[in-house]
């Protein structure tokens, strides 16, 4: 997380968003976390033909709410930011999981979504 939270905030910073960058960070992992969530929930419906029950969108906000809350905990409460941006060791490193990360999300749900297709139109 600490990585990835690196990259974002240092992406943040080089396109003008150096005053929030530390708060956006937090908001672009969550978001894609719960990302994941959902295609996990579309996943397991699909190739296991589970009826998955329909959560509530309170349901889904909460969950975002409760992995902003816990990302700010780990990750910027108590000036922990701070050291994490100024780590040379992650610094360092390519930027190719931070962009990877968001990038696989999309394949699966639209791989997801293909075997879903499938299964409607009967040839899976």
């Amino acid at each position: 997380m600490e990585y990835l939270y690196n990259k974002y905030y240092w992406f943040q910073v080089r396109v003008g968003n150096q005053d929030v960058a530390k708060y956006t960070s937090i908001v672009i992992i969550a978001f894609i976390l719960n990302f994941y969530f959902i295609i996990c929930l579309m996943l397991i419906g699909s190739l296991f033909n589970i009826e998955i029950p329909k959560i509530p969108k309170i349901g889904y906000i909460i969950g975002f709410l409760i992995v902003l809350i816990l990302l700010y905990t780990l990750l910027v409460s108590n000036d922990k930011y701070k050291k994490i941006i100024n780590n040379e060791t992650i610094k360092k490193k390519n930027n190719l999981l931070a962009i990877l990360f968001p990038l696989v999300g999309f394949v699966v749900l639209f791989f997801s979504l293909f075997i879903k297709m499938l299964q409607n139109q009967g040839r899976l």
